[in-house]
């Protein structure tokens, strides 16, 4: 479980390691950040630990600890 001090710090460091994945992909929408696979707006979904790229970009670069 991670400690409340630190699940800020984390989520932010998850959100913006995902977000340079899209910057890179040809599916996003770079005027509004939405994903044209899923129709997700990636500046909120890629804050979520549990979220997914529908094209399974994340879990290859991202490995999401608890602590």
């Amino acid at each position: 479980m991670l400690k409340l001090d630190t699940i800020g710090t984390r989520r932010k460091e998850v959100s913006e390691q995902r977000l340079n994945i899209c910057r890179e992909c040809p599916e996003l929408d770079t005027f509004l950040y939405q994903c044209k696979v899923c129709m997700c707006f990636m500046k909120g979904k890629t804050m979520f630990f549990d979220s997914k790229c529908p094209l399974n970009k994340w879990d290859k670069h991202i490995e999401v600890k608890d602590g």
